[in-house]
């Protein structure tokens, strides 16, 4: 009878076993292989620069081989589809960004539901966007930015091309302040910014370590950061906020991504190994050398910034009409 009992709960043990899901199963073991890591922008870059430091790093704690694919086109959607359609089994994660949720509201269509088709893993680091002028723009500050701009008329602001984060920025910025802006899109911040230095446009919004380039020499003014406090990377600059623009906020984030359906337990064990990474001085130094910021916060935290964020920007884009080709 002993021997019956015992192997009716053998039988009964493995057949618990069995119905555990394999992920299950594979979690504590993670990760047991290379992981893929899908940069939706092109070699080279400063997005695909950050991704390959903070990857190094990450494949360090993880005790893997992290393997950067390269997917651009789009603005970023082309290489996040390819994320939202991998097995959500953590051996393919992606480089996300702020801008990734509301990216739905730009596109007529898109192969994914940017909202709901990926786990938002960890945040990675930020870049604040900066308000520029020209130099020969008879302005000092922000409260002679607005007087100038009631008195003139709409005043054009460059940036990197419709939809960007910078765009967004600009198109918050002329609502808070109450201004009329006309929105010129170049193809990439530093076209934008050699119209600003030759004074054939008035203003633009760019990446901050970009305009510290240019600020020596007073060839450009720097009328404030888009931050809600200021930037560790030039913390003489005061923000928007301080100007007179209460309440303003508008930069932009990168962080990690992965499947939707990705076990929480991987999600968590991908969070400590990032979260170990950006603790670091040495990596905190290499970031601020390149011009981000690290982004330290609970995940749940993290979460909730970005559901806030999605709201922000879903308004900003709906209110101004943007739209993006391209990307089915």
């Amino acid at each position: 009878m002993k021997n019956k009992r015992a192997l009716l709960c053998a039988f009964a043990a493995a057949g618990f076993l069995a119905s555990i899901p394999t992920a299950l199963m594979a979690q504590g073991a993670y990760p047991s292989k290379p992981i893929r890591a899908i940069v939706p922008f092109s070699p080279g870059g400063g997005t695909d620069t950050l991704a390959r430091m903070v990857f190094k790093e990450l494949s360090e704690n993880l005790g893997r081989p992290i393997v950067i694919d390269n997917k651009p086109g789009a603005g970023g959607a082309i290489g996040w589809a390819e994320v939202a359609r991998a097995p959500a089994d953590g051996y393919t994660i992606g480089l996300g960004a702020s801008t990734l949720p509301p990216l739905g509201e730009m596109y007529d269509s898109l192969p994914f539901d940017p909202k709901t088709a990926f786990e938002f893993v960890a945040p990675l680091a930020t870049v604040p966007n900066v308000l520029v002028a020209s130099a020969a723009l008879p302005i000092n500050n922000l409260a002679d930015l607005r007087a100038y701009g009631r008195k003139t008329g709409p005043l054009a602001y460059g940036t990197p091309g419709v939809g960007t984060p910078q765009h967004l920025a600009g198109a918050l910025f002329a609502r808070t302040a109450g201004l009329e802006l006309r929105h010129v899109p170049y193809r990439g911040t530093s076209n934008a910014m050699t119209d600003v230095l030759g004074d054939h446009i008035p203003l633009a919004f760019v990446g901050l370590p970009l305009a510290l380039q240019y600020a020596s020499g007073n060839r450009i003014k720097l009328l404030g950061v888009a931050t809600s406090k200021r930037s560790v990377l030039a913390p003489d600059v005061p923000t928007l906020a301080e100007g007179g623009l209460q309440g303003y906020e508008s930069n932009y984030w990168w962080d990690i991504i992965a499947p939707k359906g990705t076990p929480p337990a991987v999600l968590q064990k991908l969070y400590d190994a990032t979260e170990a990474v950006l603790k670091r001085a040495s990596t905190q130094k290499t970031l601020h050398d390149a011009g981000y910021e690290e982004m330290l916060m609970p995940r749940k935290d993290y979460l909730e910034l970005l559901r806030q964020e999605d709201r922000k920007l879903t308004q900003i884009i709906r209110d101004n009409n943007i739209k993006l080709q391209g990307s089915k």
